[in-house]
């Protein structure tokens, strides 16, 4: 048996949020991936189709990441009811699924729900799978809070 045969992927889900004070209709569409470039310090996504959108059902763009290129597809746009999921795939990496919700608390608040789903496809994907822990994805929702927070502020995303 090859060591492909022999693969066994490992998957994770991971769950959490945080809440912006803002109202849900400017909240949201923070979370498309041509306006995450307004928050998200180096997010430079390259839409493929359609491209002269900001976001849509079957959006298909890639990012650019440290591993290499990355594969995103817009799987759900659900602008009335505040919800976008991608699928990503970095290959022979992993595939992420990525849904966000966003809910409105009263007039200037939104809860953001963020869940991703990460499933290997290699032995480095089951290795970096294998790192991730429910405090360092805490972390990383504080973080996209405090991104989104600061580039409002400052009109400009944080520098790294």
């Amino acid at each position: 048996m090859s060591q492909a045969e022999s693969f066994i992927a490992t998957s994770l889900t991971q769950a959490g949020g945080f809440r912006l004070a803002l109202p849900v209709e400017r909240a949201f569409p923070l979370f498309g991936p041509v306006k995450e470039k307004l928050w998200a310090p180096g997010w430079e996504p390259r839409v493929l189709f359609p491209a002269d959108s900001e976001v849509a059902d079957g959006m298909v763009f890639t990012v650019e990441e440290a591993h290499g290129r990355v594969y995103w597809v817009v799987t759900q746009y659900d602008a009335a009811n505040h919800v976008v999921s991608y699928v990503n795939v970095a290959p022979e990496h992993v595939v992420n699924r990525i849904t966000v919700r966003c809910s409105a608390v009263g007039a200037n608040a939104t809860n953001v729900a963020v869940r991703y789903q990460h499933t290997a496809l290699g032995e480095s994907g089951n290795a970096w799978i294998a790192t991730l822990t429910p405090e360092g994805y805490r972390a990383k929702m504080e973080h996209w809070k405090h991104a989104i927070e600061y580039a409002l502020e400052h009109g400009r995303p944080m520098t790294v």
